[in-house]
């Protein structure tokens, strides 16, 4: 039997995400022209050490908020108004305590990330309202409410753009524009975010048990985790900064953004995948684990496949990409979309995880991949200099993968797998 594709709400929600995915990541990749042309390779550098600032402080302050909230919104039903209200709270708390800690630490920060006094205020504000953010889209998701979440993050991506050209090219601001330009964006996005999330309802009332037990249950627990994604993303470029210059930085910064495509790819996927097989996992019958199985199988062979297509095409295309002063990012290009490809991978199977809620583990699994890419990182650019960040990163991602397939095999062996039903039209069945 025939399955039209508009009658597949996966895939129409599949697509909503990946357009829109792709022109929310567009947007800035389209800017590379521009910034390149308009911010030196050291500029470029401490505005890429200024994103990784904020990233970090979304990873540690930020207590997954975003991806608990999701997961409660299945659970609390008629209490969620509550549950949101508390959660806003814990945040709020989380990174007044980050203020606190900036400003004691603030001499110290600003020598080893190479990002200026002047930035950090807008670092800590940046990161608190796009949590907010974070939080408004997993409702989207969790609603199923594919083009509200589009509408909002391209709006946000828009804003981001919109605001940097202003600052960066027509009042040739330089570093200080980009800089400015993120936080600005990312303050008025939040506060349309809040303003969002108070639709759903919010009853001001303290929950201390419901608090202590999302730090327990899920925001502790999954510090590793997400602080294992941001330090990989961190680390290569604050030994690069550190050991060979801000210049150096800021060149590779440009190949981590040309191999970005392959992020907008699989991160869309998971977009859709994640409510998807949550609701199979729910369901648990031996259709749906089949179904679960199928389906995976089949968006990981996508993945490799668009990943060897687009390291062809960001080739072909260099030029029109990036002015000359950045033309050693290709140096980087192959081995930073391995990289993206192995993400996209773990980011499918890591729902199992998640959703089992036995999360100890993968957060050993994490802790480990942390410290073993400091110190590969460390090894590797100081002796193939910045082409060793890039490898050095594949080798942590690739490891990374390989004990988390472990984990899951381990927690779900006892999903039937037939491989004859990797086909197309039982594919399309899911």
């Amino acid at each position: 039997m025939k399955v039209s594709f508009l009658q597949n709400k996966f895939l129409q929600k599949l697509s909503i995400y990946t357009i829109s995915s792709y022109i929310n990541k567009a947007i800035p990749f389209l800017m590379l022209p521009i910034l390149t042309n308009y911010l030196s390779t050291d500029e470029y550098g401490e505005v890429s050490m200024f994103l990784a600032l904020m990233n970090l402080l979304i990873a540690v302050f930020g207590l997954s908020i975003e991806g608990a909230l999701m997961r409660k919104f299945y659970d609390k039903g008629d209490s969620f108004p509550t549950v949101l209200f508390n959660y806003l709270f814990l945040l709020l708390s989380s990174f007044s305590v980050c203020s606190v800690l900036f400003v004691i630490f603030s001499s110290k920060i600003t020598t080893y990330s190479g990002v200026s006094v002047q930035y950090l205020a807008a670092a800590v504000l940046g990161s608190f309202f796009s949590v907010i953010c974070y939080c408004v889209n997993s409702l989207h998701q969790a609603e199923g409410k594919a083009t509200a979440y589009a509408i909002f993050t391209n709006g946000w991506s828009f804003l981001n753009a919109l605001l940097s050209i202003i600052l960066v090219v027509f009042f040739s601001l330089g570093v200080v524009g980009r800089v400015y330009g993120i936080a600005i964006s990312t303050i008025l996005m939040g506060v349309v975010g809040i303003l969002l999330l108070c639709k759903n309802g919010i009853i001001p009332s303290i929950d201390k048990k419901l608090i202590l037990e999302e730090l327990k249950v899920f925001g502790l627990p999954m510090l590793p985790m997400n602080l294992r994604g941001t330090i990989l993303g961190f680390t290569d470029k604050l030994f690069i900064a550190n050991i060979i210059g801000l210049s150096a930085a800021g060149v590779y910064t440009v190949g981590t953004q040309l191999a970005m495509i392959i992020d907008i790819f699989v991160r869309s996927i998971a977009l859709a995948y994640t409510p998807w097989v949550y609701a199979k996992l729910q369901d648990a019958s031996s259709e749906s684990l089949k179904k679960i199985v199928r389906l995976t199988y089949t968006l990981i062979l996508i993945i490799i496949i668009v990943s060897f297509s687009w390291i062809i095409i960001a080739r072909l295309a260099s030029p029109l990409l990036v002015s000359s002063d950045y033309e050693d990012s290709f140096v980087y290009l192959n081995w930073l979309i391995a990289c993206n490809g192995i993400l996209g991978v773990q980011l499918l199977l890591v729902n199992f995880i998640y959703y089992s809620k036995k999360t100890k583990l993968y957060s050993l699994l994490s802790i480990f991949s942390i410290f073993l890419n400091i110190f590969l990182n460390y090894v590797f650019i100081t002796t193939r200099g910045t082409i060793g960040a890039a490898q050095a990163t594949l080798v942590v991602y690739a490891t990374t993968l390989l004990f988390t397939v472990l984990i899951v095999y381990n927690q779900y062996k006892q999903i039937p797998v037939s491989y004859t039903h990797l086909t197309l039209p039982t594919i399309l069945r899911v």
